[in-house]
């Protein structure tokens, strides 16, 4: 008998782990959206209508809320920057009720690589240990930084909204 080895690759990992949190805490999550039409496909998952009282991390969500993440290999670089805008304006356009007012980016990785981190603090607001927030005239756009949250507080304050 032939024993089959199961491997998910991480960006359909992290769409499972994404889409099971935030449908416990009653949100509508797409994990398939096409933003353009382009030949790359975009690791985005969309969350509509959060109830943010329920999402301690993400008490920043609108109405429309992007999440765009990045493998342990994959880290986050100055060109991500380019990427977000495109996916926010380009969800804009084919949603008729989002605009940048409703509607935000955040872009999650494990890790931030040490250039990327001195960028962040040079140019973003650090919200918390973890979380990031880079504004401009035009949009913010949040950054998380996984491995330095702390999970188990927020499983803890998670698991209170959930009982």
């Amino acid at each position: 008998m032939t024993k089959h080895k199961f491997t998910l690759k991480y960006d359909e990992f992290f769409k499972i782990v994404t889409k099971n949190f935030f449908e416990l805490l009653n949100c509508n999550v797409i994990t398939e959206y096409e933003i353009l039409k382009l030949p790359k496909k975009a690791d985005i998952i969309i969350i509509k209508n959060p109830d943010t009282k329920k999402l301690e991390l993400f008490k920043y969500f609108k109405l429309f809320n992007i999440i765009s993440f990045k493998s342990e290999k994959d880290k986050p670089s100055i060109k991500d920057f380019n990427d977000l805008f495109i996916y926010l304006t380009g969800f804009c356009n084919r949603e008729k009720s989002a605009n940048l007012n409703n509607t935000t980016i955040t872009l999650i990785t494990p890790d931030f690589t040490k250039s990327f981190k001195n960028l962040l603090n040079k140019h973003a607001i650090l919200l918390q240990d973890g979380l990031y927030k880079f504004h401009n005239d035009l949009l913010n756009i949040y950054f998380i930084e996984i491995n330095q949250l702390d999970i188990h507080a927020l499983r803890n304050r998670i698991s209170l909204y959930l009982r």
